[in-house]
Order: structure tokens, then C-alpha cells, then sequence
């Protein structure tokens, strides 16, 4: 009976959506189809920044080449000699534009000018702390959703691997700090950098806890961050 009553309000009304007569809920047909639409969506704007931050490294690489090529290595600044190691190309567009091998000539200079500046790219050369990986992840957690009492729990609990855990990074080179910037928890980042967290350090874009904090309009952040002595002329892969 439910059924022939719903087939004959959709003749009288054929704008009305069908009724699922177990749920009562109402049967959207296009919402497989929505589903897809969104994914699809999803995935084009991923490639779309994948393609973006392909050609903002491109044009790095191209700019440190015809600086280098003008003025001589020297001139390079530390985010650019550090740029040098962290692109994927730079290497090769190097070899194209200039027919000389990047490695051979000037790898081991650029490390030892980032090591003799402390240049905060640690995780280009700490020791593996894969075995900690998985606790610390659940670290990591803990940063994103800023909470203070279970991140100071951790660190006490964790104390003989406080060196590791200074060191540590997530997949994108972020340290905890990075995490608690770019979210805007200013308590939890005053806890982080009092225990040892560094504001220079480095992502794989060599983006500074600062820099996320800025990006993210979390002015509370950018104050402490400054009263830390932050480098607010510090520049990421991009020159920003």
C-alpha cells in the first residue's frame, strides 16, 4: 500500500522526491553521482596545487641558476643554498643550464655553510628516528588538537627521548612547533618552545613556525613567536 501511495504522489506531484518507505528518509538518486563530482573535485585541486608549487619551484631553481651564473656562489643566501638541496630539479637544471655537475662542485659547500650558520634544516642530517615513529605520531596528534596537559604528560613520560623527539618531524618536515603554529595555540607553543623546540626551524618548503602563524592570521601567535627572537626575515623555498 506504501508503495502505491508513493507512486501516485509522485504522479500528482512528479518534483517530489521518492520516500524511502523503511527509513522515511528521503532518496536523493543523484547523490552517487554528487559523491563522484566531489572527489573528482578533491583530486583536481590537489593537482592543481601539485602543479603550482611544481612551477614555483621551477622558478626558484631558475632564479638561484641565473644568480649563481651573475654573481658567483657566494652570493647566494642561506634559504637559497638550502633550497639547492631540498628541490627535486635542482640538480639537473643545473646541469642543463650551465653543462657542469652540482654535486661535484658545490653539494659539500653548501652543508658545510648551513652547518657553520646552524641553519635549522636538522632533519636533512639527524639520525634516523624511525623506531620512535609510531609514538611520536601520537605526539603529533596531540599538537594538532592543542592539548597542553596531554603533550607536557608525554614529553615527562618520554624524557629519555627528549633529543629524538627535539629532532623529530612528520612527513611534510614539521616539527611539533609548526603544528601548534599553524593552529593558533599559543599556550601549547610557549609549553613546546620552553622545552626545546626550535622557532628557526625548517620545513620541506622552509617555511618557519612563523611563517604559519602569519599565513594563518594568528596574530597571538606571531607576538610570542617575535618575543622568542623568531627571524622575521627568514625566507621560505619560494622567497616569501
Amino acid at each position: 500500500m506504501k508503495n502505491n501511495a508513493n507512486s501516485a504522489n509522485r504522479e500528482n506531484n512528479p518534483n517530489k522526491k521518492p520516500v524511502n518507505t523503511i527509513s522515511g528518509s528521503t532518496v536523493n538518486k543523484n547523490s552517487k553521482s554528487n559523491t563522484g563530482i566531489n572527489k573528482n573535485s578533491s583530486l583536481t585541486n590537489i593537482n592543481n596545487a601539485k602543479e603550482i608549487q611544481a612551477k614555483d619551484e621551477k622558478f626558484a631553481d631558475d632564479k638561484i641558476i641565473a644568480k649563481i651564473k651573475k654573481k658567483g656562489f657566494e652570493s647566494l643566501t642561506l634559504e637559497e643554498c638550502a633550497c639547492t638541496l631540498i628541490s627535486p630539479t635542482f640538480e639537473s637544471e643545473y646541469a642543463i643550464a650551465t653543462g657542469q655537475d652540482w654535486n661535484t662542485i658545490y653539494k659539500s659547500k653548501v652543508t658545510d655553510r648551513l652547518n657553520h650558520a646552524k641553519f635549522d634544516i636538522r632533519w636533512m642530517n639527524t639520525v634516523n628516528t624511525s623506531k620512535f615513529a609510531g609514538e611520536f605520531s601520537v605526539f603529533y596528534d596531540i599538537c594538532a588538537k592543542g592539548d597542553v596537559q596531554r603533550a607536557t604528560e608525554f614529553m615527562k613520560k618520554n624524557i629519555q627521548y627528549s633529543e629524538e623527539l627535539l629532532s623529530s618531524t612528520d612527513k611534510n618536515k614539521k616539527c611539533p612547533l609548526h603544528i601548534a603554529a599553524k593552529n593558533g595555540f599559543t599556550t601549547l607553543s610557549t609549553v613546546l618552545i620552553d622545552k626545546g623546540f626550535s622557532v628557526f626551524a625548517r620545513d620541506k618548503f622552509l617555511r618557519t613556525p612563523m611563517h604559519l602563524a602569519a599565513q594563518f592570521g594568528h596574530a597571538a601567535l606571531v607576538d610570542l613567536l617575535l618575543k622568542r627572537k623568531s627571524d622575521i626575515y627568514a625566507r621560505d623555498s619560494c622567497g616569501r
